[in-house]
């Protein structure tokens, strides 16, 4: 029966949509195929190596992505900061294991041909001939628990390769005398690293590190000073 409007004529009732277009295709949403997902590919030249740690930039974009000069320089900034931290890291780590006498944990720092050029015990080159070196000469010689800050870091990375300069300070409070350990608060030591550090199979290592005292008295000096058997610092045998 058709309905009709105030002036008359017949008032069209618009069609209900069927039971056939309002369904989808004979398939719900749960039976619909999924569309393959788009699996990120690493980056040329970055591929992970077996057993090595990934880093956060790799296989984050797809190589078509990676053409984009912006988001290369992008992925290559992000790669240099995690290299700063990474670096920051292993030197920390390098310098508590020295304190605690961790010697195998401080040649692990090195990479298998680094070479270590520290204070007067000469270079040694080889992570075997280094540990060596610690726990031969150094053993023997630092008996003291001192405390040891290592302070304003300047690093430098290029691709694979690094290079920082370390602060270093030490803090000594026990002292050796004729009549046994003596504790005296407040003397110190401030040295120098100066450092260079390789990227092998996605973990930086240190390759190369040179480390000398230049205060209050320089490595240089003390050394002459010990071939005189005199005295260093500003209070000098005959000095009033």
């Amino acid at each position: 029966m058709k309905r009709k409007t105030c002036s008359g004529r017949p008032r069209k009732s618009s069609p209900r949509p069927s039971s056939r277009s309002s369904r989808s295709s004979g398939r719900s949403t749960s039976q619909r195929a999924a569309a393959p997902a788009l699996t990120p590919e690493p980056l040329p030249g970055r591929e992970p190596q077996p057993g090595a740690r990934p880093s956060r930039t790799q296989g984050v974009l797809m190589n078509e992505v990676v053409a984009d000069p912006i988001a290369a320089e992008l992925l290559a900034r992000i790669d240099r900061l995690e290299s700063v931290q990474e670096i920051t890291k292993l030197h920390n780590d390098y310098v508590r294991n020295l304190a605690a006498r961790r010697w195998d944990a401080v040649a692990e720092a090195y990479t298998d041909d680094a070479i270590c050029d520290i204070r007067l015990h000469g270079v040694h080159q080889g992570r075997k001939a280094i540990r060596d070196m610690f726990s031969e000469e150094l053993l023997p010689v630092v008996h003291s628990n001192d405390g040891y800050i290592l302070s304003s870091p300047n690093i430098t990375v290029t691709g694979e390769t690094a290079h920082a300069i370390w602060t270093w300070h030490r803090l000594q409070a026990d002292f050796k005398t004729s009549l046994g350990w003596m504790r005296v608060w407040g003397p110190w030591s401030e040295g120098r690293y100066d450092a260079e550090y390789r990227r092998e199979d996605g973990v930086w290592k240190i390759s190369k590190l040179w480390f000398r005292v230049h205060a209050p008295d320089h490595d240089d000096d003390l050394a002459a000073a010990a071939a005189e058997n005199a005295i260093v610092g500003a209070m000098r045998a005959g000095t009033p």
